[in-house]
């Protein structure tokens, strides 16, 4: 089953470098400070800190939970990404959290992509809208890079 797990998670991790790779730099302002742990504000009144997504992709939803501690970070620069932060935890304890905050704070679970370094947990808005959460593991394995994303794959 390990096995199997890399083998779908790989094929992930390598097109979001490329897509990473590829990317037109930066266009929101990289200085934003650190955003409080808690919920994610609406984009007409988004949290000091709250990234900013690019004017083409959807803001983030209203009442999302952010990872206490969680930073946000420089506006993502991979295409479909909306928004990123970063935390002080190891992989599984970030995953965990997710899978019980998203549903506590009213988001639907439709999906659970779980992988050594990289999990994705796809979920609903209460509208109906569709994201994932991208969870990459970095450095020595004690911070995660979050990422909200727009929905990759069927």
């Amino acid at each position: 089953m390990r096995r199997s797990v890399a083998g779908t998670v790989a094929p992930l991790v390598a097109a979001m470098i490329a897509a990473a790779c590829s990317a037109p730099g930066a266009t929101a302002d990289p200085t934003s400070p650190p955003v409080a742990s808690g919920v994610a504000s609406p984009s007409t009144s988004l949290a000091a800190g709250t990234p900013t997504p690019a004017p083409s992709l959807p803001a983030v939803p209203a009442g999302l939970p952010v990872m206490p501690g969680a930073h946000a970070t420089d506006p993502p620069t991979e295409p479909g990404s909306i928004a990123r932060w970063t935390v002080d935890a190891i992989g599984p304890d970030v995953y965990s959290y997710y899978l019980d905050a998203l549903p506590d704070a009213g988001f639907a679970i439709l999906g659970r992509f779980p992988g050594g370094n990289v999990a994705i947990i796809r979920f609903a808005t209460p509208d109906g809208d569709t994201f994932d959460l991208a969870l990459v593991g970095e450095g020595d394995g004690d911070q995660v890079r979050i990422s909200l994303r727009l929905p990759e794959g069927p």
